[in-house]
């Protein structure tokens, strides 16, 4: 959810009982009766008052009994849209997403410049991937605020994810250029520019978004990436290390740190990567695919099969497994089915299966 800043709100009418000499504390339980007995409260006040039990009851993240404050606000002033938006804050936590997306959804439609509602939504179909639930709350939302960073990072992602990355880095610039510390924003961009090729300005945005949030795993496991495809394999089993250092049970980033121990030529070590990326994701075809390369550098060739089947059960359409098994098979002197899947290879886009195929196979 977003941090908003909930404000208590102030109630005037404390001045006058303080100048008629009655002592009164705002946090007291008893306030309100104090209030009432000195007729000095009307039903506008008590649920301002009522209101405010309620934020701290939330910010003690006791949920379910600041949304019976909150109710009891909204039953003495309908109007009262903050607490309706604080009951909505607190019912998400609670798990109930339906009930705040009414809460949110009702203050929108009781003031449609109300923009915090705009933006818990947003928040909430951002972060489900529902992104065309998504896009109209969030044009609302930057309407209202066009200055709000997250917002244009949040347009950004979903024009990555269109693969209109030419939008995606206007976005993201925009981002930047509101909060030059949005780490998701930097890392997002980063992104954009690996897949363009310009790694060299993906690597500054990784390291900015590292600068930005240091303890974004993620981002240390990109960084690795674009270091590993500029051949820097130091910098980037580093960079790997301080990802799985931030979580242990990354199974990305071990898998990237054995493909760069491979790459240098550090088969155990890259094994000892690939066995636990299998131990911790049993369904990761990528690592039984690389594993089955170490398998293939050793000459074990029974094995190197067995992991291709695995990864290949997982994956059908794994054009790598297919090429690694040929390898193993036609070392194992089974070259027609070797044929065969250096061919499914080559149909699931793997130029190289074309290229054995026609070596060893179209004779």
């Amino acid at each position: 959810m977003t941090n908003y800043a909930i404000m208590r709100i102030k109630i005037l009418s404390i001045l006058f009982l303080i100048l008629m000499g009655v002592g009164v504390n705002a946090q007291d339980s008893t306030f309100i009766n104090q209030l009432d007995s000195l007729g000095g409260l009307d039903d506008s006040t008590k649920a301002i008052m009522t209101y405010n039990e309620g934020l701290d009851l939330m910010n003690a993240k006791k949920y379910s009994e600041a949304i019976s404050k909150f109710n009891s606000a909204l039953n003495l002033n309908i109007g009262l849209i903050d607490a309706k938006f604080s009951r909505g804050v607190s019912y998400m936590h609670l798990g109930s997403s339906d009930k705040a997306i009414g809460d949110w959804q009702s203050c929108i439609k009781d003031s449609a410049s109300y923009e915090k509602a705009y933006g818990e939504i947003v928040t909430y179909y951002f972060n489900q991937g529902d992104y065309k639930k998504c896009k109209p709350f969030l044009s609302k939302a930057m309407e209202l605020n066009p200055n709000e960073s997250k917002y244009h990072y949040n347009l950004g992602v979903m024009y990555f994810v269109d693969n209109n990355l030419d939008s995606a880095l206007i976005s993201y610039n925009q981002a930047i250029k509101l909060n030059a510390k949005n780490a998701y924003a930097l890392n997002d961009r980063g992104g954009v520019y690996t897949k363009q090729g310009d790694l060299d300005k993906a690597i500054s945005d990784y390291e900015n978004s590292i600068k930005a949030d240091s303890k974004l795993s993620f981002v240390h496991n990109n960084l690795g990436s674009a270091y590993r495809k500029k051949e820097m394999f130091d910098k980037a089993i580093a960079s790997y290390s301080k990802a799985i250092e931030l979580d242990k049970d990354y199974a990305i980033a071990i898998n990237n740190r054995g493909m760069a121990y491979f790459s240098k030529g550090e088969l155990d070590k890259a094994k000892v990567d690939f066995d636990k990326a299998i131990k911790l994701k049993s369904d990761y075809s990528l690592a039984y695919n690389n594993r089955a390369s170490i398998y293939i550098q050793k000459e074990q060739w029974n094995l190197a099969v067995k992991d291709c089947n695995i990864a290949i059960e997982i994956d059908a359409e794994y054009a790598y497994a297919y090429y690694n098994r040929a390898i193993a098979k036609e070392m194992l002197r089974d070259l027609d089915n070797a044929c065969k899947d250096w061919n499914k290879s080559y149909e699931l886009g793997l130029d190289a299966g074309k290229t054995h195929f026609n070596t060893w196979c179209n004779k």
